[in-house]
């Protein structure tokens, strides 16, 4: 039997993560803070420790403040405000929420949707689980469920599988 218990259980909870030119010399533009979740389900996104800015010539300016996967980093668009995701030594970068708000509660009806099957649960199941995340995501952010975007891989691990209760609590 899977140990559900509080603090066993992924929750919600936000973090201050701040960037200032006094704790990064590489830091060229006024302190920051942003608050936004400390994690998601699994390894989906992390939040970062402190605030980097990335500057790319090809895709603007933009504030690391999480991570995803093994070498994705979660980024805030300093133009338009979204939130998007980098791959390691990709070229381009991928919508993942239209803005902060959106993000936070697209993370937290994901949390709170949780548990989304067992480990022994059939295909039914995982389609079911993943059926209602999606709904979540596009319910929250429509324009941010994109093809091979974060949310729409998000759904299509959760529905090969992925994502049962044991796997996601390491148990």
């Amino acid at each position: 039997m899977v140990d559900l218990t509080d603090e066993n259980r992924p929750s919600f909870a936000m973090v201050q993560i701040h960037g200032s030119s006094a704790g990064d010399p590489d830091w060229d533009g006024p302190d920051l803070t942003l608050e936004v979740p400390t994690a998601m389900v699994g390894a989906t996104y992390r939040a970062a420790s402190t605030l980097t800015r990335i500057t790319s010539l090809e895709h603007g300016n933009f504030v690391r403040f999480g991570s995803t996967g093994l070498f994705g980093s979660i980024l805030l668009d300093a133009a338009s405000g979204a939130v998007v995701r980098l791959e390691r030594n990709a070229n381009h970068v991928s919508l993942v929420s239209t803005s902060i708000p959106n993000f936070v509660a697209a993370v937290k009806a994901v949390i709170e949707r949780f548990p989304f099957y067992d480990s022994d649960s059939d295909d039914g199941e995982w389609v079911a689980a993943a059926r209602d995340v999606e709904g979540i995501v596009r319910a929250v952010d429509p324009e941010a469920f994109i093809q091979d975007g974060f949310w729409e891989t998000l759904v299509s691990d959760i529905e090969i599988g992925d994502f049962s209760t044991e796997d996601v609590l390491g148990q």
